[in-house]
């Protein structure tokens, strides 16, 4: 693990800590697959900013079609761990045996990112069409700014047409499924300042952003 300054985090004249660059392994990376349309995928590391967003990015170079239905992750001290819920199209056993196997090769590099000087603690939620790849978009933004993730809920929901008949089994065809985030997040001096920006670019994303 090396420390390295990042002069572009400090404010211009105010004495700040330096931000750290961490590289140390993975703690805990694997995925399992459910059936042919679901998978899971946990991983734990010490932590630092684009854990979350590495994790995202591995699934959506596999397939851009496979979607993140929820996730959960949280830091603990010094420690970030992620939970992912996936669901794509039904594949053949060893297609989704081909995903474990590369999540398997992701585990064996370590992710860099930064350990920053915290200027501020905000809650950001943001509510958009559900859609693969929305979060990894949102997570990039993020990892652009320097901006670290100390706790993320994700859920998606359907909102049904008024006259949408209950009594049907199946999903009408205009049932819009709704994607909602919430994390809480860790900003340096210079993200803080650009923070209107950065809801900005969220916002381009087709999301509603809500500042808690």
């Amino acid at each position: 693990m090396q420390d390295t300054s990042l002069d572009e985090l400090r404010p211009g004249s105010m004495p700040m800590p330096s931000a750290r660059q961490v590289n140390s392994p993975w703690l805990l990376c694997q995925a399992a697959r459910d059936g042919l349309r679901t998978a899971v995928f946990t991983a734990t590391a010490r932590d630092r900013t684009g854990l979350l967003f590495a994790m995202l990015d591995v699934v959506h170079k596999f397939d851009a079609a496979m979607n993140i239905d929820a996730g959960h992750a949280f830091a603990q001290e010094d420690y970030f761990t992620a939970f992912l819920l996936i669901r794509t199209r039904e594949m053949a056993p060893r297609q989704l045996d081909a995903f474990i196997a590369q999540i398997r090769q992701f585990a064996a590099v370590p992710v860099t990112g930064w350990q920053i000087p915290v200027a501020r603690a905000v809650t950001l939620s943001l509510r958009g069409a559900d859609q693969p790849g929305l979060l990894r978009e949102v997570c990039r933004v993020f990892v652009e700014n320097a901006v670290n993730i100390r706790r993320f809920d994700s859920e998606t929901s359907v909102t049904f047409a008024k006259d949408a008949d209950f009594a049907q089994m199946t999903t009408p065809p205009d049932a819009q499924p709704i994607c909602e985030l919430d994390f809480d997040l860790e900003l340096t001096a210079q993200a803080d300042a650009q923070f209107a920006a950065l809801q900005a670019r969220l916002a381009q994303l087709g999301c509603e952003v809500t500042l808690r």
